[in-house]
Parts: C-alpha cells; structure tokens; sequence
C-alpha cells in the first residue's frame, strides 16, 4: 500500500495528465500550462550594467555557450504576470522601479542602516512581452536590469528562480473570488 501510495507519486502519466500541454513557442520550446520548471543551472552573473535587449541577449547567449548550456533547451515561464521577490542592499526608496515596492517599508529606519545601506526585500511585478509567456532570456533580462541599480553584496550568482506561492488581489481570503487565480510569486536565489 505505501509502495503503491510512492510508485502513483512518479508515475509520469499521473502527473502529467493535471498539466494541460498548450504546444510549443516560435523556438520549439514545449508550453505547458500550471508547470513552472526549475530554473537552476543557468550561469549568469549580475552585475552593474544596465542592458538594452540586444546587448543583453549578446551576453547571456556568450555566457551560455562558454558554459556548454544548450539555449534551446531553457524552459517558459507560462504565465503573463508574475511578482518576483528578491533581496538587495538599497541606499533609498528612489532605487526601486515603478514596479517594486518594498516587503515591509518600516524596514527603512535610520537606525537599522549598514554602511548607509538597508538590507531590504522586494517585490517586481513582471509582465510578459507576449502576454502569454516568458522566455528565460526575458526573465533573466528584466531581472538583471532591475537589480543592476541595487547592491547584492557577494551574491550575484543566478542559482534559481523557484515558485514560492501565489498572491491575491484582497485583504482577507473571503475576499478573494472563486474564479481569482491570482498571481504567481517566484523567488530568485543568488548565490556567491
């Protein structure tokens, strides 16, 4: 019984049938709907540079075949708006782009400062360029960019972008309506 309980927890055909499969995109990249891959082995380090699309998709791609990682092999992200939530050294508020905010904003006491810094959380809601997905090239894009004004210390190595929960639209849970999905929340994982 506990083996048959183990076994139905790896069995492919059980999983796989509560995702449903959408097709591919342009580069043949399989979509599939309510699955979010793991994001993990992809060697990017961020840095100060604030990239345009172009020079950024020069770097990433150079830094991929340098580490022997296949580009058509990195996975979607199938959802059109999710929030990221990320930590980061910040000198002010005004560091933040019109699409963070911060966890907790009475995190911003004079007296919690380290070297006229606040170690503080953020939160980035993202939109996908498609409205439908997002490529990994995307996503690491506007990751980087967003962090590239803000301080990471010694973590500045992307190690992961992992599902973390979804976030609703309400103040309370009876608030929140039968048909809300709500968005996803990921969390992107530095490491040094």
């Amino acid at each position: 019984m506990i083996f048959d309980a183990i076994k139905k927890l790896f069995n492919k055909d059980e999983n796989t049938e509560q995702i449903e499969y959408l097709g591919t995109d342009k580069d043949g990249n399989k979509i599939y709907e309510g699955y979010y891959h793991e994001f993990k082995g992809i060697p990017w380090v961020f840095n100060k540079t604030t990239y345009t699309r172009e020079e950024f998709l020069k770097e990433f791609y150079k830094c991929l075949e340098e580490h022997n990682v296949n580009r058509d092999n990195l996975p979607p992200l199938v959802e059109p708006e999710i929030l990221v939530s990320y930590e980061a050294w910040i000198e002010s508020k005004s560091q933040l782009h019109p699409n963070e905010y911060l966890y907790e904003d009475d995190e911003l006491e004079e007296y919690d400062k380290e070297d006229g810094m606040w170690q503080v959380e953020i939160y980035a809601r993202l939109k996908a360029d498609n409205g439908q997905y997002f490529t990994t090239e995307e996503l690491l894009f506007k990751l980087h960019n967003l962090m590239a004004n803000k301080e990471l210390g010694d973590h500045v190595f992307f190690e992961n972008l992992a599902y973390d929960d979804h976030e609703f639209e309400a103040d309370d849970a009876e608030d929140v309506d039968d048909d809300d999905e709500g968005t996803p929340v990921f969390v992107v994982w530095l490491g040094s």
